[in-house]
């Protein structure tokens, strides 16, 4: 591990232990919208603003994970903190320059567009921060809830997967964890749409959850009427995996936005 891995991964665990999770409930509104008011909250945290090229995405999703994560009870308030501290939580290179900068940018996105409400703001004082975690929530039924293990945490996934692999755990998550979907499932393009996460987004990200050992993919054939076939990947997230150290035994992903 470098040096910088390091202190990401002693700083995460703290914060789990603080936190006493041993998972993080998401609303399923975060993850999937299946409404037609735009994309589900999950998409637009990786993608940001339209024309923007999802710049900051990564940061601004890791971010409001880790802020949920610690927040453990209504009214989900956090005292402030310097932002170099949410960068060494994250592993973003230099923490006290442009890693410091990278979390503002992004508190302030999220503030602006409701993720979050920032408080407390004056000569020399730092934001409080109030999670916030309403979402539409018409049209779902379901479990109401994603879980996320505390190991994603704990273990430094969140620092070694990249913004859309950690986006598409997530998803994945969603669409296979029910009771029903014990060996995987598949995804419709109906399910997509409701994800809202790109083609290229769920491409790439695919090959870098399976690069880690987090995901397999089977691909099955489907028999249809008149003897048609039609091929459709099957997706099955290794949980056990989440409780490797992310930064030993494997190799190098990419992190970027």
């Amino acid at each position: 591990m470098t040096e910088e891995e390091e202190r990401a991964l002693s700083a995460l665990r703290n914060a789990v232990e603080r936190a006493k999770r041993t998972s993080v409930a998401l609303p399923v509104q975060l993850v999937r919208n299946r409404t037609d008011d735009g994309d589900a909250p999950l998409a637009r945290l990786l993608r940001g603003d339209p024309g923007k090229a999802g710049r900051g995405g990564a940061v601004r999703l890791k971010l409001y994970l880790t802020l949920v994560m610690r927040a453990t009870a209504k009214p989900h308030h956090l005292d402030g903190r310097p932002a170099y501290h949410y960068a060494t939580l994250l592993g973003l290179p230099d923490p006290m320059g442009s890693g410091r900068r990278r979390i503002a940018q992004a508190l302030a996105w999220l503030d602006e567009e409701g993720f979050i409400t920032l408080a407390g703001r004056g000569r020399g004082s730092l934001p409080d921060i109030k999670v916030r975690r309403v979402y539409k929530t018409r049209g779902y039924e379901g479990p109401p809830f994603v879980r996320v293990p505390s190991e994603m945490w704990k273990n430094g996934w969140i620092v070694r997967l990249s913004g859309r692999a950690l986006a598409l755990w997530i998803v994945l998550k969603e669409l296979t964890g029910s009771k029903k979907a014990p060996n995987g499932a598949w995804a419709t393009g109906d399910h997509k749409d409701q994800y809202g996460l790109s083609a290229d987004t769920w491409t790439r990200a695919t090959q870098e959850l399976v690069d880690a050992g987090l995901l397999e993919v089977e691909t099955v054939i489907e028999r249809r009427d008149f003897g048609q076939e039609r091929r459709r990947k099957k997706y099955r997230l290794i949980e056990d995996a989440l409780t490797r150290n992310a930064f030993l035994g494997q190799a190098s992903t990419e992190r970027t936005d």
